[in-house]
């Protein structure tokens, strides 16, 4: 016999738990130093040498660890989605982990700390202020350095789990006022959440001491704005021009379009695990993927052209474009990965395969995500994730979609390619936005482009069903009632008024009791 080599699990919860612990197993013996590297290459150079390389240390590991445990406590995950379940439907996600205990969040080690700002628990500086401290886990980090902690935040909940810690939480609207100067600021995972980032920085620098000052700034990239707090529709009030397809390219964006007009100078920067794990979902840009082939590329083929590679909907440049073409149904039931030939029920579970078996089949090099740029495709609603009641309707702001109009805009101008005359550049860029950006309206925006699969899916169901119905109903008339109701049935039916004849009975039979009003003829 020779050596096991693999194992083939056919029910899908055994190959969930085997991969679960096949991933764990994975992750549990890396120092994941893919996640601290970047490509120096699309970097500036002023801003590559600002670039400051960090490794996974001990105090990294320990919180690894620490989540593991936890996500194996079965008991805990579970009352914890109850809870998340039920508590969602009252409350932000922020205060639902409030409430249960989770949700914390890890940046960099104090190790890592101390040695990018220069800090030592020795001379101490005055005061910190964490903006949106969360519950109070990374601000623990930066305690021994400074003798006065402030913290804000939004979440009722958050702040009384840090008031029980001690810190001395000020209001929202009252840090930057100019009563207190700070040493350090620090804005975590933040600017992606208010509704107001631009000012927010404005106020950040306002309130720094002069000189010595300095902000810690975390970005998560992609940059995805969704504001959590007082606001109906999630935008923000305020709009980041963070611009690019790669983290390199956005960070670029992010320093010359935010930082430096808000009067920050970059000192140094650096890639944390917390924001360099950077996702792409294969359905929400599957969706994309359909608008673009069937509403958007005619137009480019009908001028014998193709998007520029620097568009953000770019098919040469999707992520996920040779796996794509490297599946197809059959009989209508089965998906085939062209890789290695196995076939799944369903297209779920072929996405899983690729990214268990064929992960390095995903194009990583100037690639494009195309979830993206789902804020002007419309993902949410195209793929019936979000329907129309009447608040969303009856609420809708006109320069809330303005806005998204404008980015819409710059998304067409920046796939126009521009080898075209002038004529056909205008009628490309005219297709494009009116085929993408005409329904960015509030009479419009629910208004879905061509069918989708499900709806497509749903007309079917209800014509075989429709179909179905009216057979049902003829087939009861010819039969059940015409027979049954009408004069057929009665015509089968023949009453012959002859009366039966009775069986003989001897009269005085002795086996027989001859009774006479109701007494036997033998007491006479």
């Amino acid at each position: 016999m020779g050596e096991f080599q693999g194992i083939y699990l056919r029910t899908p919860l055994a190959r969930a738990v085997y991969n679960r612990l096949r991933e764990d197993n994975i992750h549990r013996n890396s120092k994941h130093e893919y996640w601290y590297n970047i490509d120096s290459k699309k970097l500036p150079e002023d801003l590559c040498q600002r670039f400051v390389q960090f490794q996974q240390d001990e105090e990294t590991t320990q919180f690894l660890r620490h989540c593991e445990e936890k996500a194996d406590s079965i008991f805990t995950q579970i009352f914890q989605s109850i809870a998340r379940s039920v508590l969602s439907w009252f409350m932000s996600k922020t205060s639902v982990n409030g409430w249960i205990g989770c949700g914390s969040m890890f940046v960099i080690s104090r190790q890592q700390f101390e040695s990018l700002l220069g800090l030592s628990p020795v001379r101490k500086a005055e005061n910190l202020l964490d903006i949106g401290a969360g519950d109070g886990e990374v601000t623990k980090v930066l305690v021994p350095y400074f003798s006065n902690i402030y913290v804000t935040e939004m979440s009722p909940p958050m702040v009384a789990v840090l008031s029980s810690k001690g810190y001395h939480v000020l209001d929202v609207s009252g840090w930057s006022d100019g009563n207190i100067t700070y040493d350090v600021i620090s804005c975590l995972n933040v600017l992606d959440r208010c509704d107001k980032p631009v000012s927010m920085l404005q106020s950040i620098r306002k309130a720094l001491r002069q000189g010595s000052g300095r902000a810690v700034v975390a970005v998560v990239i992609p940059f995805k704005p969704y504001v959590e707090f007082n606001s109906v529709d999630h935008i923000p009030t305020e709009h980041l021009q963070i611009a690019g397809g790669s983290f390199e390219e956005q960070v670029t964006s992010l320093v010359q379009s935010v930082f430096q007009p808000a009067g920050f100078e970059v000192a140094v920067f650096l890639l944390p695990p917390a924001s360099s794990v950077q996702r792409c979902d294969r359905g929400r840009s599957r969706l994309v993927r359909k608008v673009v082939h069937e509403k958007l590329l005619p137009a480019f083929s009908n001028l014998n052209t193709e998007p520029s590679p620097e568009c953000p909907f770019s098919t040469t440049r999707d992520k996920f474009r040779v796996q794509e073409s490297h599946k197809s149904i059959k009989d209508g039931v089965r998906w085939v990965c062209h890789f290695c030939g196995k076939a799944f029920i369903s297209e779920y579970f072929l996405d899983k395969h690729f990214d268990n078996r064929h992960p390095d089949r995903v194009e990583n090099k100037d690639s494009v995500c195309l979830e993206d740029v789902c804020e002007v495709f419309r993902c949410d609603v195209i793929s019936g994730a979000m329907t129309p009641d009447y608040w969303d309707i009856a609420l809708c702001i006109e320069d809330d979609m303005n806005r998204i109009y404008r980015k819409c805009t710059e998304v067409v101008k920046m796939c126009v390619p521009s080898g075209l005359s002038k004529n056909k550049t205008e009628w490309l860029t005219n297709i494009t936005t009116q085929e993408l950006c005409s329904y960015l309206t509030c009479s419009k925006y629910w208004e879905i482009p061509f069918d989708s699969e499900n709806s497509r899916g749903m007309t079917g169901l209800y014509i075989v069903m429709t179909i179905m119905t009216i057979l049902s109903m003829i087939v009861y008339y010819f039969i059940f009632y015409s027979y049954f109701y009408t004069d057929t049935f009665s015509d089968s039916v023949t009453y012959d008024p002859t009366p039966r004849s009775r069986h003989p009975i001897t009269p005085y039979s002795p086996d027989v009791r001859h009774r006479v009003g109701g007494v036997d003829s033998a007491n006479e």
